[in-house]
């Protein structure tokens, strides 16, 4: 696989929206929602620090907690809200809207701590609810099963799908809120076996059960570049459902459990020092079997931002690449240069403000 570098300039035209933060006042993120043309009273804004995909991953891998909101506000009668931000410490955040009867969204965009925006009006849309059951192939309930909800995109441009999340009980059923009427994706693992990913779920609780098997342990070991580290590759299986990054050791070994059995991609990542797949992996191995993956050199986007008119640099302009629900954002340099290393070759939604 060969590292693919695009280098891009980029214009911007100004825009009569104030972004703008002093490095001692905290930020204010002001906006209003809507409800079916209506004030949306009642949603909680949070902010969420923000975290790399590969940080994400790395995270999950060790079972850490996900990060706790440092801000937080509520959306008044006439859906308007004003989330004040502390200047320090100095971090990045996304802005969460949750409650009030409607989905649980994003807003697009990667803010700073101290930053000042007004983000306008932006429409959500209506929650629904969303109930099934979580059982094993012989039919038996399974309790404590893990249920994570991502409703179909919403209507608004500016706007992310957030997840949502619930557990089956002791009879394998779960209840959610938020979902759209349909399009719907659910994805559901339990420790001992395999994840299973279902789209295109309808809201409400007329569903067929969702069945788990027993998952697939099997070994391996990663090749790094010349020169570099085999420890702490991110390594996961990817299929009709992806399986939980789990790490390397010291010498490129990993273990993954709770795999389904099949054809499965199997991935590696390194970050900026290498990213590897084997597709086409059969599972369960042969006996005695252990799958191999070797790290190429990973992409990266580079380039500059410039003003449309004078073509003079752009400084600090947020540069981001998104590809699915994980995203990457960069602030250009005083001579409008940026660059997004560690990219895993695909396609990616690019935007800068």
């Amino acid at each position: 696989m060969r590292a693919v570098c695009r280098s891009l300039l980029l214009a911007l035209v100004p825009l009569g929206i104030l972004f703008g933060a002093s490095p001692l006042s905290a930020g204010q993120i002001r906006g209003r929602l809507l409800l079916r043309d209506k004030p949306a009273a009642g949603v909680t804004i949070v902010a969420l620090p923000h975290e790399m995909p590969h940080d994400l991953a790395r995270r999950m891998a060790r079972s850490g907690e996900e990060p706790k909101p440092f801000a937080t506000c509520t959306t008044g009668p006439d859906g308007t809200f004003v989330l004040a931000v502390p200047a320090e410490p100095a971090r990045s955040f996304v802005i969460r809207a949750t409650g009030g009867g409607t989905r649980a969204v994003e807003f697009d965009g990667i803010f700073e701590t101290g930053e000042t925006a007004d983000l306008g009006e932006h429409l959500l849309e209506p929650g629904e609810t969303l109930t099934g059951t979580v059982v094993d192939r012989a039919g038996q309930p399974v309790a404590g099963a893990e249920v994570t909800l991502r409703a179909g995109a919403p209507g608004d441009p500016d706007l992310l799908v957030a997840p949502a999340g619930s557990m089956s009980g002791p009879d394998g059923t779960f209840h959610l809120d938020g979902a759209s009427a349909a399009g719907n994706k659910l994805r559901v693992e339990q420790k001992g076996y395999a994840p299973v990913s279902e789209a295109n779920v309808r809201a409400g609780g007329a569903h067929k059960p969702f069945v788990l098997a027993p998952g697939v342990t099997f070994a391996g070991t990663v090749k790094p570049l010349p020169g570099k580290s085999a420890a702490g590759v991110l390594v996961r299986v990817e299929g009709r459902a992806e399986t939980r990054w789990v790490e390397t050791g010291a010498d490129g070994s990993f273990t993954i459990p709770n795999a389904p059995e099949g054809t499965v991609k199997l991935v590696a990542d390194a970050g900026e020092t290498g990213y590897g797949e084997q597709p086409g992996l059969v599972l369960p191995l042969a006996e005695g079997k252990t799958a191999l993956v070797t790290l190429s050199p990973p992409s990266a986007i580079e380039g500059r931002v410039v003003d449309a008119k004078s073509l003079r640099a752009v400084p600090r302009a947020k540069v981001s690449v998104g590809r699915g629900a994980s995203r990457r954002s960069v602030r250009s340099g005083p001579d409008g240069r940026y660059r997004l290393p560690g990219l895993a070759p695909g396609t990616y939604r690019f935007e800068a403000d």
